[in-house]
C-alpha cells in the first residue's frame, strides 16, 4: 500500500506531535535536523546494478536516472491514457527526411539553456553548457562494445555505419579514453552550422526512434565525467536533470539533491479525466521540482 501524503504535511504533523509530547526521547526515524527539510523518502526494493545511463535498463535504475539524466523527449507526467511524449531537452519535433536509397534522416534541435550539474570533473567544479556534441557522445558510447548497451542489436540493423564504428573500438584498452571517440560516427552527425542540432541517419524508416529518444540511454553525457570517474561512473552519473546524485552507498542509501543548473520546468496544467478531482493538478504551474531532496 502506498501512503499518499505531501511531504510538508507529514513533516508538520511530525513536528506537532513532538512538540505536544514534550519528552526527551522521540520515535522520529530521520537523522537530526532532516525532518525540518523538504525531503521525500523512497525505497529501492532492490539495489541498482548500474547507474551508467548507457547500460542501465531496469525500472529501479530508471527511477533514479530519469531525474538525473533526462532525454530529448519525456512521457507526460499525467496524460497516460494514452501515453503521450512531450518535448523535454528538445526545442521542437524532429524533422524526418526520406533518402533516395530508402533510408531516413532524423534531425534534432536541443535547448540552449542546458548545463550539466556542478561536479568536480569540470574546471572549477562548474557544470558546462550542453550542446549537440554531448548527445552524439552518448550515441558513440552506445556503439562502444565495452559498455554493453542492451539495444545494440536493434541499431546494428538500423543506424548507418553502426557496425563499422563499433568494430573500430579497442576492446583491450584500459579506461574510457579510446581514440575512436574522437572520430566521426557516420550514423550520428553534427550540423556544421548549428552546435545545437544533430542528425541520426537510418537505413530504413524506424518510427520507434522517437521513443528511444525518451530513454535515459540517449541523454547528453559529459565525456569529462565518464573519463574522470572511469569505472565509478556507474555509481556517479552526471546529468542535467532536476536532481544530481550527492551520495551513494550501495545496498544502503542513495541521496539526490536539487540540481542548481537544471533548466526551468513547470508542473503540468492538464491531465487525464479525473486527475483534478484526485488532487493531481493541485500543483499545476508550479516550478519543479517540488522537493529539495530525495533519499532512497
Amino acid at each position: 500500500m502506498t501512503l499518499r501524503i505531501k511531504v510538508p504535511v507529514a513533516i508538520t504533523a511530525l513536528a506537532a506531535a513532538m512538540a505536544i509530547s514534550n519528552i526527551g526521547c522521540t520515535n522520529n526515524p530521520y537523522p537530526a535536523g532532516e525532518s525540518k527539510r523538504n525531503v521525500h523518502y523512497l525505497n529501492f526494493g532492490e539495489d541498482p546494478k548500474s547507474l551508467d545511463p548507457t547500460f542501465s535498463f531496469t525500472t529501479v535504475e530508471s527511477n533514479v536516472l530519469d531525474v538525473i539524466t533526462p532525454s530529448y523527449f519525456r512521457y507526460h507526467y499525467l496524460q497516460q491514457n494514452p501515453v503521450r511524449l512531450v518535448l523535454n531537452l528538445g526545442t521542437k519535433e524532429p524533422t524526418r527526411t526520406r533518402t533516395p536509397d530508402g533510408g531516413e534522416v532524423w534531425t534534432f534541435t536541443v535547448r540552449k539553456d542546458l548545463r550539466f550539474s556542478n561536479d568536480v570533473c569540470f574546471p572549477d567544479s562548474k557544470g558546462r553548457a550542453i550542446t549537440a556534441a554531448d548527445f552524439i557522445y552518448s550515441w558513440k558510447r552506445m556503439a562502444d562494445p565495452k559498455i554493453g548497451y542492451p539495444l545494440t542489436g536493434v541499431f546494428e540493423d538500423n543506424v548507418i555505419g553502426w557496425k563499422e564504428y563499433a568494430a573500430a573500438f579497442n576492446l583491450d584498452r584500459k579506461g574510457m579514453a579510446d581514440p575512436n571517440y574522437d572520430k566521426p560516427f557516420p550514423g550520428v552527425t553534427a550540423d556544421p552550422n548549428d552546435p545545437y542540432t544533430f542528425s541520426i541517419h537510418l537505413k530504413r524508416p524506424y518510427p520507434q526512434l522517437r521513443f528511444i529518444m525518451a530513454m535515459h540511454h540517449t541523454t547528453p553525457q559529459a565525456r569529462e565525467a565518464v573519463e574522470h570517474y572511469n569505472d565509478e561512473y556507474a555509481r556517479h552519473p552526471v546529468g542535467c536533470g532536476a536532481y544530481k546524485l550527492t551520495s551513494y552507498t550501495p545496498k544502503q542509501r542513495l541521496v539526490l539533491e536539487r540540481n542548481e543548473n537544471a533548466p526551468s520546468d513547470l508542473y503540468p496544467t492538464e491531465g487525464d479525466p479525473g486527475d483534478r478531482e484526485a488532487g493531481l493538478l493541485d500543483d499545476a504551474g508550479k516550478q519543479l521540482p517540488l522537493t529539495d531532496t530525495l533519499v532512497f
